[in-house]
């Protein structure tokens, strides 16, 4: 382990690796706080509940591991590699640590897939390769994790058989480095407090803007066969489908990449606000006229009228391929459409849900 360390560690030992990575980690963070926030409410599709839980889970899990190491090198000059960390797993803190280290593992891997599948599953390739992908994302964190188990049994089995080893592999009792340790636990284990204080005030914020939303601007959703409802100002159009029980397909989750929930204003198009570049991009890729707007970005802030199907907006019931699912325009009528996707193995029919509702 040691050996492949100089391979795949070392370039982010480096100061331009270090700061790419803490870069990238703290706008992730960011990004993740702000999906948090900007959601009126949490009603959602389960996986977008699982990625948002699963992302919001991994900082608090992964600072006391990467705290700890980090302080320990930076401010007090403690080299740790592999088998010192292991040491820690196996023997000083089998009962705590080492669930907490391979919890870790499993949600970090389990929210980038889901993240990783909701990019990918609009691209038309994404279907071809499905069984590859689903044996990658099973047999890694497989592998891993019967990799860690295994080495960290062979050095505990060598920790009980050879006790000075053993002593070697931590900080002696009562000596500076002990006391080194210590401290770094105790900060990491207070950034760990900070953080969820952090997340308490996200959603007291958030309920507080709600709050001030609901009780003094509301706006009015009139959707196909006169159903009106009334959600606070800054809803978008897919969050007050929701919100409301309303079906409302939407592949990529709401980001504004699928096109899957796109709506035809049928009313007080002129008090809407321009498509941001997002929508303003996702809208020309499918060729929509201006009277469509994607319902994931589409926030207004006056009352208006949407619908589903009419002239110029196609119904598509998924990415594998652009095919009418029904007819455009018909009024009143929930369906479920039939799609036949092309897979390297051959053709084989699959039955989309739309959750659409004209």
């Amino acid at each position: 382990m040691q050996a492949a360390s100089a391979v795949l560690l070392a370039p982010w030992q480096t100061g331009a690796g270090l700061i790419m990575l803490y870069t990238a980690f703290l706008a992730h963070g960011l990004l993740g706080f702000y999906a948090f926030y900007r959601r009126r409410h949490l009603r959602m599709p389960a996986n977008e509940a699982w990625q948002l839980a699963l992302g919001l889970t991994i900082p608090f899990l992964l600072m006391s591991h990467a705290v700890g190491i980090r302080l320990g090198e930076f401010q007090y000059g403690r080299e740790l590699g592999y088998l010192p960390v292991l040491n820690k797993f196996w023997v000083v803190s089998p009962d705590f640590a080492l669930p907490r280290q391979l919890l870790l593992l499993l949600v970090l891997w389990i929210h980038g897939c889901i993240g990783l599948r909701a990019w990918l599953r609009t691209k038309r390739a994404y279907y071809q390769v499905t069984g590859v992908l689903a044996s990658l994302a099973t047999l890694v964190p497989v592998l891993a994790i019967l990799g860690v188990v295994n080495a960290g049994l062979n050095l505990r089995d060598a920790a009980l058989r050879d006790p000075a080893y053993a002593a070697s592999l931590g900080p002696a009792p009562d000596s500076q480095e002990a006391e080194f340790a210590a401290s770094a636990v105790r900060i990491a284990d207070g950034m760990a407090v900070s953080y969820l204080g952090l997340m308490m005030a996200a959603f007291g914020l958030r309920a507080a803007r709600n709050w001030h939303a609901k009780r003094f601007r509301a706006v009015r959703i009139t959707y196909p066969g006169h159903r009106v409802v009334s959600v606070p100002s800054g809803f978008s159009v897919l969050e007050a489908s929701r919100w409301t029980g309303i079906p409302h397909a939407s592949v990529c989750g709401g980001r504004g990449r699928c096109s899957t929930c796109k709506v035809r204003i049928v009313d007080s198009a002129q008090r809407l606000k321009a498509p941001n570049p997002v929508e303003r991009l996702t809208l020309k890729r499918i060729g929509a006229p201006p009277s469509v707007r994607l319902a994931c970005q589409l926030r207004p802030t006056a009352d208006i009228a949407v619908g589903f199907g009419g002239k110029g907006l196609s119904l598509w019931c998924a990415p594998l391929r652009r095919r009418r699912c029904g007819r455009a325009g018909a009024p009143n009528r929930s369906y479920v459409c039939r799609l036949t996707g092309v897979h390297q193995a051959g053709y084989r029919p699959i039955t989309f849900r739309c959750a659409i509702h004209l």
